[in-house]
This record gives C-alpha cells, sequence and structure tokens, in this order.
C-alpha cells in the first residue's frame, strides 16, 4: 500500500499537513491496524483545533486494542470530548466545528468512518465512488451533540485509490475531473491534482493506493547525457515520469541536495587556504589554478554563483527525499554573486594592495606605518598629538573635571532620600487606587464567566454537563462573595445556580417514614437487598444472597417468599418489575432469571414462564414495565432494549432504545 499527502495553508504548498495524520496501532505483521485520517474546520478558529484532533488521534490509535470499528467509535467519542471542553469554555467567538474523516485498515478489512463535513473518493476499475456523511451525520462536530460516526466497510483490490480531501477541493473540481486524475498512475495523481487547486487558500490530501503488478511508482527515469546538457532544469508542474524501481514512502517536498557535495566542500577549503597563503605571504602575485576537473564549477558554487544548466544526480546519489513535485517550487533564490575573475588573473592580492594603501596614506599624513608613534622633532608639523589622559571628562585648562561635577557623596546622599521621599508619596497616592480599580474588574469578570456558566448549563441536555457548568458557576460566585465581603450583586445569580443543581440531585426529603417489616431473622442467611419494587399492596425484595424473591404486605407486613432458584428454575434471580393492569393477563411480578428466561408472579399465587424473543442471547441486567412497554438493560452489550407486550408475551423482537459505551457500568434503568 502506497501513501502520500500534501497539504496548502494561506496558499503555500507543504509537505505534511498538521490536520493530515496516519498511525499505526498495536499488531504484527498483516495485522497491524493503520490509520488514515483528516480533519477539517467550519469555523476560523477551527483550523489549529484540528490539528490537535489530529495529534491526539495519532496517540490514541497507537495505545488501543480493539476491533476497527470500536477503535474509530474510540477515536470520535475522545474528538467529541475534546471539543465538548473547548466549546463549553470558550466564547461563540471561538467556539469551533469540524468534520473529520478516516480509513482504517487491517489486513484485507478497510473501515471508512465520516462525521461532518468530510469527503472520501473511491476509484476502482474505471469508476469512483464519492462517500460523503447522510443527513444524519452532515452536522459539524462541536462536542455539545454527540453521536456515533457513519461506519461503511470498503473491499480494495490491486489497482484501487482512496483519496481523503476537503470538501472545498470536491466543490471546486468535478467528478469526471477526479475520476481522470485518480486514473492516473500513482506517481502522477498528486502532482496533477495539486495544479488544479492552486486557487484554493487552504486544502488538505492525502492518498491511499494499492499498485497494480505492473505498476512502478513515484520516481522518474534517469536522463541520457544529451538530455541533460539540453534541459535548463525542472519544469513546474511537468508530468514526472515512471522509474524502475519502486518505493513505499512519500516523495520529499523540498528540493534535492547537491550531487556534487563533496566537490563543493572541496572547493571552500580551497579558497580558504588561498586567502590563507595571501596573509602570510605578502608577495604572492597569482593564486595557484585548480585542477581542469574541479575548478570553475565548484567554485561558482562556493561563492553562490548560479549554473547555466542543471544537472540532476545520478541513480547511484538519489536518496528517497529527492525528487517530488513540489521542489521546482523551492528553488533557492540567491543573489549574484561576485565575479571570479581575479582569481584567475595575474592582480595583485588583496594584502600586496591593503600595503600600498597604508603606504599612501603614511606619505600624506606623516604617520609611520608600523612600529609605535614617536615625537617629531617639532610638534608644530604633527598632524597626531598624544593626550596625556584619555579617561572620561572634559579638558579645561589642563585638568580633567570627574563626571560627577564636583558634588560631594553628602550631596549625593541627599539626592537619593529625596528621590526615596517622592517615590514613597507617589506610590501611597496612587496604590489604593490601583488596588480598588483591580478588585472591581475582577469581581466584574467573575460575574460575567458565572453568568455565562449559567446560560451554557441551560443550552445543553445532558445532565453532566450542566452539573459541571453549574458547579463551575457557584465557585466563580462564591469567590465574587469574598471579594465584596458580603451580600453582593452575585446573591441572586447564586441562588439560581443552587436551585438548578437542586433540580438536578433530585433530593426530596420525606415527609414520615413508616417501618413495614424487619427481614433480620428472615431465611437461612442474611437478607441482602439488591431490588426493591412496590405495588398498590405489597412490596417485593430482591434478595441477591438467597437468590429469592420476598413479598411484603404493606398493610400487615406478612413476609413470604414467592419466588426462589430451586422452586421454578435452577437459575437466581438478576432483575424484577411490577407490571400494572394494562399488561395482557393482568397485573403480575416480572421476574428474569440468570439463564435469560423471563417469568410472572400473580398475587393470586400462580407463577408461569413468559415467552420473550430472542432472550437466550441477552445478559438481563435491570428491567422496567411502562406503557405496555418492557425496556431491558443489557450492561455487557452497552444497550436498552423495548419489546412489545402482545397477549401471549413478549414475541416481537426488540427495538434499540440507547446504545452509548457509558451503559456498560450502569447497573439499573431508574
Amino acid at each position: 500500500m502506497q501513501v502520500g499527502q500534501f497539504a496548502i495553508v494561506a496558499h503555500e504548498p507543504h509537505e505534511h499537513g498538521a490536520t493530515v495524520g496516519i498511525a499505526k496501532g498495536n499488531g504484527t505483521g498483516a495485522e497491524v491496524c493503520e490509520l488514515f485520517a483528516l480533519a477539517e474546520g467550519t469555523t476560523p478558529a477551527a483550523h489549529e483545533f484540528a490539528g490537535h484532533l489530529i495529534s491526539q488521534a495519532e496517540r490514541t490509535w497507537k495505545s488501543l486494542n480493539l476491533s476497527l470499528t470500536g477503535a474509530l467509535i474510540e477515536i470520535f467519542r475522545e474528538a467529541q470530548h475534546s471539543l465538548m471542553e473547548w466549546n463549553t469554555r470558550s466564547i461563540s467567538q471561538h467556539r469551533v466545528g469540524l468534520g473529520l474523516g478516516c480509513l482504517a485498515r487491517q489486513g484485507d478489512k478497510i473501515v471508512l468512518a465520516i462525521r461532518g463535513p468530510a469527503t472520501i473518493l473511491h476509484s476502482s476499475a474505471d469508476s469512483i465512488t464519492v462517500y460523503e456523511p447522510d443527513e444524519e451525520h452532515i452536522e459539524p462536530m462541536d462536542g455539545l451533540e454527540p453521536d456515533q460516526p457513519q461506519l461503511m466497510s470498503l473491499p480494495l483490490a490491486p489497482g484501487d485509490r482512496v483519496l481523503l480531501v476537503t470538501t472545498n477541493i470536491t466543490e471546486s473540481l468535478s467528478e469526471e475531473l477526479l475520476a481522470e486524475i485518480l486514473g492516473r498512475s500513482l506517481g502522477e495523481i498528486l502532482p496533477n491534482l495539486y495544479r488544479r487547486i492552486t486557487h484554493l487558500r487552504d486544502a488538505a490530501v492525502l492518498l491511499v493506493g494499492v499498485p497494480s503488478g505492473d505498476e512502478q511508482l513515484l520516481l522518474p527515469p534517469e536522463s541520457s547525457p544529451t538530455q541533460e546538457k539540453e534541459e535548463d532544469g525542472p519544469v513546474i508542474g511537468g508530468e514526472s515520469k515512471l522509474g524502475n524501481r519502486s518505493i513505499d514512502f512519500q516523495a520529499s517536498l523540498f528540493i534535492q541536495a547537491s550531487s556534487q557535495g563533496g566537490t563543493l566542500a572541496d572547493a571552500r577549503k580551497r579558497l580558504k587556504e588561498v586567502d590563507a597563503q595571501s596573509r602570510v605571504n605578502p608577495d604572492l602575485t597569482e593564486i595557484t589554478a585548480f585542477p581542469p576537473t574541479q575548478e570553475l564549477p565548484a567554485l561558482k558554487k562556493a561563492v553562490g554563483e548560479s549554473e547555466g544548466a542543471h544537472h540532476p544526480a545520478t541513480d547511484t546519489n538519489r536518496t528517497p527525499s529527492d525528487h517530488s513535485f513540489f521542489k521546482e517550487m523551492t528553488q533557492a533564490r540567491q543573489a549574484p554573486a561576485p565575479s571570479l575573475a581575479s582569481h584567475h588573473t595575474n592582480a595583485a592580492p588583496v594584502s600586496k594592495l591593503a600595503a600600498d594603501r597604508r603606504m599612501q596614506i603614511a606619505a600624506t599624513t606623516n604617520v609611520p606605518t608600523s612600529g609605535r608613534l614617536t615625537m617629531a622633532p617639532s610638534m608644530a608639523n604633527a598632524v597626531v598629538r598624544v593626550r596625556r589622559s584619555m579617561g572620561p571628562g572634559r579638558r579645561n585648562s589642563g585638568y580633567r573635571e570627574g563626571i560627577s561635577g564636583g558634588l560631594s557623596p553628602a550631596t549625593w546622599i541627599l539626592i537619593l532620600i529625596g528621590i526615596v521621599l517622592l517615590a514613597g508619596i507617589i506610590s501611597w497616592a496612587t496604590l489604593p487606587s490601583l488596588f480598588t480599580n483591580d478588585e472591581a474588574g475582577r469581581l466584574s469578570q467573575l460575574i460575567e464567566e458565572a453568568k455565562w456558566e449559567i446560560a451554557t448549563a441551560s443550552e445543553v441536555d445532558q445532565a453532566s454537563l450542566r452539573r459541571e457548568a453549574l458547579t463551575r458557576a457557584r465557585g466563580l460566585l462564591l469567590e465574587a462573595m469574598v471579594i465584596e465581603g458580603g451580600p453582593s450583586s452575585a446573591d441572586l445569580l447564586l441562588q439560581q445556580a443552587q436551585r438548578e443543581l437542586a433540580a438536578l440531585d433530585a433530593i426530596v426529603s420525606p415527609r414520615s417514614i413508616q417501618a413495614l417489616a424487619d427481614l433480620r431473622g428472615f431465611g437461612e442467611t442474611p437478607v441482602a437487598v439488591r431490588q426493591l419494587v412496590v405495588s398498590d399492596s405489597d412490596a417485593y425484595v430482591l434478595d441477591a444472597a438467597g437468590a429469592q424473591i420476598i413479598s411484603i404486605s404493606l398493610s400487615t407486613g406478612k413476609k413470604t417468599t414467592v419466588f426462589a432458584a430451586s422452586m421454578e428454575t435452577p437459575f437466581a434471580p438478576t432483575a424484577i418489575t411490577y407490571a400494572d393492569v394494562s399488561r395482557p393477563g393482568g397485573s403480575a411480578l416480572l421476574i428474569a432469571d440468570e439463564g435469560g428466561s423471563l417469568w410472572a408472579w400473580s398475587p393470586t399465587g400462580w407463577v408461569s414462564k413468559v415467552e420473550l424473543a430472542g432472550s437466550m442471547n441477552l445478559t438481563i441486567t435491570d428491567m422496567h414495565y411502562e406503557g405496555g412497554s418492557l425496556y431491558l438493560l443489557d450492561a455487557p452489550r452497552a444497550t436498552i432494549f423495548r419489546f412489545l407486550s402482545t397477549p401471549s408475551g413478549f414475541t416481537f423482537e426488540p427495538v434499540v432504545v440507547h446504545q452509548l459505551p457509558e451503559l456498560t457500568t450502569a447497573r439499573h434503568l431508574i
């Protein structure tokens, strides 16, 4: 499988985009799980956050040990959680929305996952299929309405290509043009696609391809020596031809290293040696010529002069990063270098010219060219005179006045004391007002943040998110009250937050408490109450320790065992619920056992088995009967099923009501 990518950010091409991710998970060989992901932001602030989600997805993928579908669901769940944390803490201008498209591979199994704005194209056998989210999954992910991604399986055969792109690419290019581009060889797809989207400001592309048996990839063929002489350099947007060897990596997007690197280093070393010789030997009048094979071309490269023709590297020096359809766009622009003619003529070296110039200056100014300065016989004829002192200060009648201007140390001490007193007076006058203004600003900020948290809590539907927002608001308001030192404008908001938290807690104080029965001493083992169900006349207790159901009369307090594991079934009861008269057959206590069977106990004393569709495949953790329907919680499957009641039982196939990963830890429906 071959992989390639590029990105355009602010009209600038990049080899690796921050919103494109590739990761390998657990496994070895053909069983290794690979992830290819591309994220697209829908708001101005979303591009940087998309890069954060891609990095998070890569780290998570390496640590997961799940199936492809389970791992993809976990990737999207973590993305939704990160978006929720960001958006609930941000103002509306800073909230982000994202689309995410993923391809997961393990051996021959391919699974696609899409949520929000995302596009995946599959080219196979001269046909192209565009995978986009349906109406249920087309809304951008924002974390406030978590939902699972749209999952699809995909077969891949030799010669197939899968292209993950941002939506602006499919909007600007027709499906026919994309099919024509994907129909090319793997080495030509990305260059052709890039030339057609250079007008876009931002874009990202991830290519995954399966080469056919006779297909060779990515490297262009070597040119003949005559062609190398005629070529002027790489042609921007030119077609790359196929070479004689295939590679399994993406070509570099940057210019290749020079194949004459050794010659270039020798030329620079030679220049340094020539300069050192000219400094040591002033009489050197001519530079020794370089050997003909390396003289002029390498020397020109050393000083920065461009050559007249382009000479591509040979195959022996070629590296994986030497070839890319982007390298012609990243050629270094160098200023013209000075001519090198002086290094190949009989002109005097620099040291000789400098010596001549010093002699001319000495003849004009009577200053010796070497040695110490000496006093001439007549000081009147000397141009340069030696000062008696080169220290700071000004000369005044033959003596130097100090920097202090003649001030005594006592004067300086008085000046410093005055400066300190002045600073103290200014601080005493201004600092209290600064602290007051700072406290007022902090108080206003706390109240505004608390209002924002309360408004956020009123907008979200999940109880956990509402509780978090209200708890943060309460903390901010308590801090505001501490700053004000008593009752403040935050009191009303604090009362509102407290009321909404109390409503979420749903704590109601009972008006009275009445003892119905004492279960101590009932049976051979102490009673361990697992579940309690109350009807109009009786209370039913599920005893987990004794594997039995105990009926307690609300009027008399009489205790009776109505169902036990040894009586009707070898399996212990796991859940109970009371079905009212709306159930066909009248009111009854419904009992589920560990074997997945459903039983009914009537207040008249009879026990019968109730038909339950698909019960052998269910693990009944809890159940509840309401409105003619039976709701079952299957915690291992993280699913809540709904069974419709019929005269003969619950014979219809169940309907999935909820299926969330959080349900694996649930123990009760109500």
